[in-house]
């Protein structure tokens, strides 16, 4: 997920650097990200009415979330940080149903059927991408696909458990020898991640794990970062801020339109 990183820093050697090493690198990546982005977006997006926010972080309801998005179809998203506003059929032509995902049906299976990982196709579909060297979760072999089984059930029991945290706060409580990636320093850049159709329909990015735990604990509402939004979306925002009395009731409710209404919401953090 790390941008405009070298490879020893962004992958596999991370994990081999000091405590206070990961702590400057990962504050200092950190701090770039932030300026960067909002740059980026205050540049890009100086037009639209409806700010264009790359670290707002917005509540949601997980239970609405019921599609996916096939991101790397759209040829706009060039990286999971720098928010895109794209035209077109993507939401459409790139979706599919969230139930059907195997990460969300297997990890179903696991956490509500108390079936063992070998028998999901998360863990069938997985050792086979192994054997061909295309691992989804860069597994070089069984032990390592067993390692991210342990760290899905972990993830599970802590959310059960402790509630669900903002990757803040997990920040904040997690030690430095357990950041395996430099991701883990991103705070609201490393939320689950969600892209809004034309209609308003919430779709899917990334963040399937959280998501769907959440989904199967039913709770009420997880902490999303938007990414993608279609034009005739952003164009509903747009109308929230120049002519809100036209806009439907039910719009005015939306997640990503009704922190708008309060002038004084402008936080990047």
């Amino acid at each position: 997920m790390a941008v405009g990183l070298p490879e020893n820093i962004s992958l596999s050697q991370w994990r081999k650097y000091p405590d206070p090493v990961k702590n400057i690198l990962g504050t200092l990546y950190r701090t770039y990200l932030t300026v960067y982005l909002k740059t980026h977006c205050k540049i890009k997006y100086r037009k639209e009415k409806a700010p264009i926010n790359p670290l707002k972080i917005i509540w949601i309801n997980p239970q609405n979330v019921e599609k996916i998005v096939k991101h790397r179809n759209i040829e706009q998203v060039k990286d999971p940080f720098k928010p895109v506003i794209v035209d077109g059929d993507w939401d459409q032509k790139h979706t599919h149903s969230l139930h059907k995902n195997h990460t969300y049906t297997s990890l179903k299976k696991r956490f509500e059927n108390h079936a063992k990982w070998e028998e999901t196709k998360l863990y069938k579909k997985e050792k086979q991408k192994i054997n061909r060297g295309k691992s989804m979760y860069g597994c070089k072999n069984i032990k390592d696909l067993e390692k991210v089984c342990k760290r899905i059930d972990q993830l599970y029991n802590n959310i059960k458990d402790q509630g669900y945290k903002t990757q803040k706060q997990l920040n904040q409580i997690t030690r430095v020898h357990e950041k395996e990636y430099i991701d883990y320093y991103l705070n609201n850049l490393n939320e689950v991640i969600i892209d809004i159709d034309r209609k308003g329909e919430l779709l899917l990015h990334d963040g399937r794990h959280r998501l769907t735990i959440a989904k199967i604990l039913d709770l009420e509402k997880i902490p999303i970062r938007i990414l993608i939004r279609h034009r005739k979306w952003q164009e509903k925002r747009n109308q929230a801020i120049q002519n809100p009395e036209t806009l439907p009731e039910k719009l005015k409710q939306h997640p990503d339109i009704q922190y708008l209404f309060n002038l004084g919401d402008q936080t990047l953090c």
